[in-house]
């Protein structure tokens, strides 16, 4: 596929880790995770040309959050594209923020279950099943055990605070506080890759709908008794969720 092809090129070009402008492996994230302009923070502790590039050995300095930092997960190879249902999961939806305006507060986290398998969103489709659509038109790369967060603004002073590794067009998709759909779509092969299909019930303002820990799964996840309110604050907005982390027991 499309998709695949170019991630299988970009691979084969950078499995050297060289750096423009550095020796190889020579530059460091920190403790900040800063690279300069252009590069990457990733899971070794070193500054990348990209989300995508090789790894460097794993450092024992390396973000411990970052899962290929970590020494019992085998480091994730090239990504690829999501092709079966469950290789990604709906883990959180921030539906009806307290905050103003409301639908710069929305946002949808997304996990990957895989220990070893890293995917590429770009050319995936988010939609619900009647109008709001929008494309990946940039690489978005979801590591093994990670969860990233996709939202209607990556502007930490209007959404709330919130860490967004992806913004998608206002004007293209919105969680509706009535019954909706969040779907995670593969339009190549016309596979729904995971589906939440949530009650103008299942959540309270102010309050993230977060999936509960053991269920996270795209079975599970389809049943409301597997979802809950948060609980934790976060940000600025006066909202409660873990966007970008692990939720809490429900």
């Amino acid at each position: 596929m499309r998709t695949l092809l170019s991630i299988t090129l970009l691979a084969a070009a950078s499995t050297a880790c060289f750096k423009p402008s550095f020796d190889a492996c020579a530059v460091t994230c920190g403790a900040d995770q800063l690279c300069p302009d252009g590069m990457t923070c990733l899971g070794d502790g070193m500054c990348h040309r990209s989300a995508s590039e090789a790894l460097c050995a794993a450092r024992p300095d390396a973000d411990p959050n970052q899962p290929d930092a970590d020494p019992d997960r085998a480091d994730a190879g090239p990504p690829v594209t999501p092709t079966e249902e469950g290789q990604l999961v709906i883990t959180e939806l921030m539906i009806d923020s307290v905050a103003t305006p409301e639908q710069a507060h929305e946002w949808v986290e997304i996990f990957n279950p895989s220990d070893s398998v890293s995917y590429e969103l770009q050319g995936m489709w988010v939609a619900d099943s009647v109008l709001d659509i929008f494309e990946f038109d940039s690489s978005v790369i979801v590591r093994p055990g990670e969860h990233i967060v996709l939202g209607e603004s990556d502007d930490l002073g209007s959404n709330g605070g919130v860490a967004v590794d992806y913004d998608w067009p206002d004007a293209d998709f919105n969680l509706s506080n009535d019954a909706d759909e969040v779907i995670l779509y593969n339009p190549d092969l016309d596979v729904y890759i995971d589906e939440v299909d949530y009650g103008a019930t299942w959540f309270a303002e102010g309050a993230a709908l977060s999936l509960d820990p053991d269920s996270k799964n795209a079975v599970d996840n389809d049943a409301e008794a597997s979802w809950c309110d948060a609980t934790t604050a976060f940000g600025t907005s006066g909202d409660l969720g873990t966007p970008g982390a692990a939720n809490p027991d429900c």
